[in-house]
């Protein structure tokens, strides 16, 4: 389980669907492994199998609880932009929707830094493991 978004690198956007999958998962994982430890039936293997709930719990609860606020805190409509990738999502964006031409003559300059940061204000950002993500402010 890591909620470090490892399985996210180099991709500049995150849907938050994935998030909650990625959430349903590591509490899936959690519920086998007590179910097999209720379910064990020699004390030896009772013995292992609550150790090995009790290592799981040591090495993810943290992670976890941390997807669980990042996902309350989210929600799971609109994409998380990782910070590196907001101008040029913002820039696609205005293209896609026909607000700038994706074939401004080259005599054309837009000021694609002040642009950005205007469109910002719709958006808000939270930190997780030093990355910047923003995500549509509802």
């Amino acid at each position: 389980m890591s909620t470090d978004f490892s399985q996210y690198e180099g991709e500049g956007y995150i849907d938050p669907k994935d998030l909650r999958d990625l959430l349903d998962e590591a509490t899936s994982d959690r519920e086998a492994l007590v179910s097999d430890a209720e379910d064990a039936e020699h004390p030896m293997e009772k013995s292992d199998m609550w150790r090995e709930v009790a290592e799981w719990d040591r090495e993810n609860k943290d992670a976890v609880k941390r997807l669980e606020d990042i996902v309350d805190e989210i929600g799971t409509e609109d994409t998380l932009i990782r910070g590196d990738n907001i101008d040029e999502y913002l820039r696609n964006m205005l293209e896609d929707c026909g607000d700038i031409p994706r074939d401004l003559p080259s005599y054309v300059v837009v000021d694609w830094g002040a642009t950005c940061d205007n469109l910002k204000q719709d958006y808000s950002s939270f930190e997780y493991a030093d990355t910047t993500y923003w995500q549509r402010s509802t």
